[in-house]
């Protein structure tokens, strides 16, 4: 029996939306304008449904808005800003976007998390992200690490994995994945980003030897 399930046109549920534009960091590294016209035209093609938000620094706000001015969007840009100007810049950013709000739909706020996350910090983060904008924290990889996943998670954020980088160190271990994971799926409700090095659908090792994740 074939059956159309429901979601953005016609994408499977598991699929909708599961793919967030990160054009502006490497490796495409585009300009700002090409970047933003890439996902406009994206919105309405027919991989749309596929398609999630549009990732930008805090840092690059300013570019972005001057940007979009210039496009006069339809509708207001679904965002995941990303915060490159530690904890204590989120209130200015998350206020600078929010006076835009006919340029900019506010749906993410994405940050490393220090070495010693503690409840302190990750009030702090409940504080400034409004609660209709999805936290997305990133404990950093060490000895010790999955308690900070786990802080993360009972805290009621989304627990961000970096799966690769510049050198061969940013690329987790598979088993660090897979414990990882195992920590998310013990949490009832909880949920997880991905990101970096995910550019293949299957697991590979480039030419200087490095294991890269599947997407």
């Amino acid at each position: 029996m074939e059956l159309t399930p429901p979601g953005p046109r016609g994408v499977p549920p598991l699929f909708a939306r599961l793919i967030d534009d990160s054009a502006l960091f490497p490796p495409s590294d585009a300009a700002m304008p090409e970047a933003l016209k890439a996902h406009f035209a994206g919105r309405g093609g027919d991989r749309a449904g596929v398609r999630g938000v549009f990732l930008c620094q805090a840092s690059r706000l300013p570019e972005l808005i001057t940007e979009l001015i210039k496009l006069k969007p339809a509708e207001p840009l679904p965002l995941s800003l990303i915060i490159d100007t530690g904890l204590g810049g989120v209130p200015k950013a998350i206020s600078i976007v929010e006076s835009r709000s006919e340029l900019l739909a506010l749906k993410m706020v994405e940050m490393p998390a220090p070495s010693d996350v503690d409840e302190m910090w990750l009030e702090r983060v409940s504080e400034f992200v409004p609660e209709d904008v999805v936290r997305v924290v990133e404990p950093r990889r060490g000895v010790g690490w999955l308690d900070g996943v786990q802080k993360v998670i009972e805290h009621g954020s989304r627990s961000k994995i970096r799966c690769g980088g510049p050198s061969p160190e940013n690329f987790p271990a598979v088993d660090e994945v897979a414990d990882f994971l195992s920590v998310v799926a013990a949490s009832t409700g909880a949920t997880f980003k991905a990101t970096n090095s995910l550019h293949r659908a299957v697991r590979h090792t480039d030419d200087d030897g490095v294991e890269h994740h599947a997407s």
